[in-house]
């Protein structure tokens, strides 16, 4: 079915109390491995957060809370964070709650366009909770911070 919503109210106690909606073309949920996948035309909105891409795996724990989820496929998406506003790309995007830590893999590039700043790297780590960042690359494609100096 086209643009299947479905609301996942376990994912609401470990995110702050917010809702989240996911849409996909096909969905499927495994109870023995505690997964549910979301495949084709993925879209993940939780508030004014938005990400898109081709699989989604969301991962439960024996409690049936969220542990984590695995964005994979044409991975784009739009984060509002503590006054912050980010935009960006990478091949895949693991987000694991407890930690409240993005990880970007594979030509990850994110705009921060409050500050105007760009980071490009093969991963990017990203942790909404300290608001520290890493970026590693390898030699052939070197990380690259981008920023505005005043005169």
């Amino acid at each position: 079915m086209r643009y299947f919503t479905i609301l996942l109210l376990l994912l609401t106690p470990l995110l702050y109390g917010a809702k989240v909606e996911i849409t996909s073309d096909k969905f499927y949920a495994d109870d023995n491995s505690s997964q549910i996948f979301f495949v084709d035309n993925v879209k993940v909105t939780k508030e004014q957060d938005t990400l898109f891409c081709d699989l989604l795996i969301v991962y439960f724990n024996d409690d049936q809370e969220t542990k984590k989820y695995d964005a994979s496929g044409n991975v784009r998406f739009e984060i509002f964070r503590q006054g912050s506003h980010y935009k960006g790309s990478a091949k895949s995007v693991e987000y694991v709650v407890q930690l409240t830590q993005y990880t970007f893999k594979g030509d990850a590039v994110i705009h921060d366009l409050t500050t105007k700043r760009d980071l490009f790297g093969e991963v990017i780590v990203l942790n909404s909770t300290t608001g520290k960042a890493s970026v590693k690359s390898s030699q052939e494609r070197p990380s690259k911070f981008i920023f505005e100096m005043e005169n």
